[in-house]
C-alpha cells in the first residue's frame, strides 16, 4: 500500500473543500486534496448562492426580498443553528467573512464568476423561468440584461435534447412581461449537422473538440444585428471567452448564456476552475474515494483512499471533512443515519438522528422543505463535529460545506456562501491545532 504525509488533508475539492485547501495553505500547510474525478460541483446550474427569501411568495417576484444583508439575518433570527450562525451573529460578520471567503476563491479578475454582495438578482435559466442569486458565472442571463432590450434572439440548436426554444420563449415572454421587461424573443435555429441527438455536455465538447463547429454557429449568426443573444448553456469553459466575443462582434449586441440543468455545462466549468485553482496554488489532488481511518485515542493518524491505482494511505497532522452529504454520498443511511468515512453523528437541527425513520424527515406538503436536507454533522466553534455526548469527535478533525447540519440549501438558497465561508473558517481553524 503506498503511503503519504502531509500537513492538511482535505476530503473533498467542491467549493468548500477548495476554500479549506486555499485557506489552509495560505497559512503556510502542506495541502493534500482527495476528491473524487467530478464530483457535486458539477451539479451547479451556474448561479452561487448566498441568502435567498425564507418568505418567498412563489410566483410573485416583485414581492421577493433581495437584499442579501436583510436575508442574512431572517436566516440568522429563524434557523438558530444554521452555519452562518459559526460565522457570526450578524449579518455583518457572516457577510463579512463570505466577501473575504469568496476573494480567496474567486479573487479579482478570476474571469469566471461575477456578481455583488448587496443584492441578489434574477437570473434566467433553460426552462424560461428564473432564480434570485447573488452571482452567478459571467455573462449569464439577468433581468438587467432586459432594461433595454425590446427584442432578443435565442438560438435553438435541433441537436440539443435538453431545451426546448419554443417552450423557453413562451415562458420567457410571460415572466419578462410580469418583470415589467416585456422583451419579445425570436428563435434562430443553427444546424451544427452532428446528426444525433446531443446533450448539453456533448454540445461543448463539439465545440471544444472541433473548431469548425464554432465556424458553423458564427456562420449562421453573421449579419443578424441584435441588441441580445441568448444561447443554452453549451460553451466550453476553455473556448468561452472567445467564443462570445466573436459572436458579440458577428451580432453587434449583447451574447448571454442561460442557467444550465444539472448536470451541466456551467457546472463543469465550476469544477474546472476548482481544481485549476487548487493546483495553481500547489495542492496535491488526490483522484480517490476514503474507505477507512486509523486513530489513536481521539486523534485521527491518517485516511485510506482507493483508486484507480490501487489502495493508500494518507498521514496528516489535521483533516477537513468536505465531501459533501446525502446527494454527494457524504452522508449514508444503512441501518442509521451516519456520515460515512469517519462514522460521526449525525444530526437534524438538535437531534441525534440515529435509526429514525427515514418517513420522519421527508415532508408530503410541498410547500414545506425536506427536513432530510437539513441534517448533517454538528460542529463545535473551532469547526470540529461531535460525538454523541457533544464532544469533539477527533480533536484534529474539522468539517465545512454541505454536511454540516441547519441548512437547507433548497429552503434558504445559502448552499454556496454556506461551503465558501465554512470552508474557508475551517482552514483558519485548523492552523491553531
Amino acid at each position: 500500500m503506498n503511503k503519504l504525509q502531509t500537513d492538511v488533508l482535505v476530503i473533498g475539492s467542491g467549493l468548500a473543500g477548495t476554500a479549506a485547501a486555499l485557506s489552509a495553505g495560505a497559512s503556510g500547510k502542506k495541502v493534500a486534496v482527495l476528491s473524487r474525478d467530478g464530483g457535486a460541483s458539477a451539479m451547479s446550474s451556474g448561479a452561487l448562492d448566498l441568502a435567498g427569501d425564507l418568505l418567498t411568495v412563489p410566483g410573485r417576484p416583485e414581492l421577493w426580498s433581495n437584499g442579501i444583508a436583510k436575508n442574512l439575518e431572517d436566516i440568522l433570527i429563524r434557523i438558530p443553528d444554521h452555519p452562518y450562525r459559526l460565522l457570526g451573529n450578524s449579518s455583518e460578520k457572516v457577510l463579512a467573512k463570505i466577501k473575504t471567503a469568496f476573494n480567496l476563491v474567486f479573487p479579482a479578475g478570476n474571469g469566471l464568476v461575477s456578481g455583488n454582495f448587496a443584492n441578489n438578482q434574477l437570473v434566467f435559466n433553460q426552462l424560461g423561468t428564473f432564480k434570485a442569486t447573488a452571482c452567478c458565472q459571467t455573462q449569464m442571463l439577468s433581468l438587467d440584461d432586459l432594461r433595454d432590450a425590446d427584442q432578443a434572439l435565442v438560438v435553438d440548436f435541433p441537436e440539443l435534447r435538453d431545451f426546448d426554444a419554443e417552450f423557453f420563449r413562451k415562458n420567457f415572454e410571460s415572466w419578462s412581461a410580469q418583470l415589467g421587461a416585456k422583451t419579445k424573443l425570436s428563435i434562430r435555429k443553427v444546424e451544427l449537422n452532428s446528426g444525433f441527438g446531443k446533450t448539453s455536455l456533448e454540445i461543448a465538447k463539439a465545440f471544444e473538440q472541433n473548431p469548425e463547429s464554432l465556424d458553423r454557429l458564427s456562420g449562421q449568426l453573421k449579419g443578424i444585428n441584435s441588441p441580445l443573444l441568448i444561447l443554452p448553456a453549451v460553451l466550453p469553459g476553455k473556448t468561452r471567452k472567445e467564443i462570445l466575443q466573436r459572436l458579440e462582434q458577428e451580432t453587434k449586441g449583447k451574447v448571454r448564456e442561460l442557467l444550465g440543468l444539472p448536470p451541466s455545462v456551467p457546472g463543469k466549468r465550476l469544477n474546472q476552475y476548482l481544481e485549476a485553482s487548487l493546483a495553481q496554488a500547489g495542492h496535491l489532488r488526490i483522484i480517490g474515494k476514503g474507505i477507512g481511518n486509523n486513530s489513536q485515542g481521539n486523534k485521527l493518524i491518517s485516511v485510506r483512499a482507493k483508486g484507480d491505482t490501487g489502495e493508500m494511505e494518507i498521514f496528516a497532522k489535521s483533516f477537513v471533512l468536505a465531501g459533501g452529504s446525502f446527494l454527494a454520498g457524504g452522508l449514508v443511511k444503512s441501518g442509521e443515519f451516519k456520515e460515512g468515512l469517519f462514522g460521526l453523528e449525525v444530526f437534524q437541527h438538535s437531534r441525534g438522528l440515529g435509526n429514525i425513520f427515514t418517513e420522519k424527515l421527508t415532508s408530503l406538503r410541498v410547500t414545506e422543505p425536506h427536513p432530510v436536507f437539513s441534517v448533517g454533522v454538528k460542529v463545535d466553534s473551532e469547526f470540529r463535529p461531535l460525538g454523541p455526548k457533544g464532544e469533539p469527535a477527533f480533536e484534529n478533525l474539522f468539517a465545512a460545506g454541505s454536511i454540516l447540519s441547519g441548512s437547507n440549501y433548497i429552503f434558504d438558497s445559502a448552499g454556496a456562501g454556506c461551503a465558501i465561508a465554512t470552508g474557508f473558517s475551517a482552514g483558519e481553524k485548523l492552523s491553531k491545532f
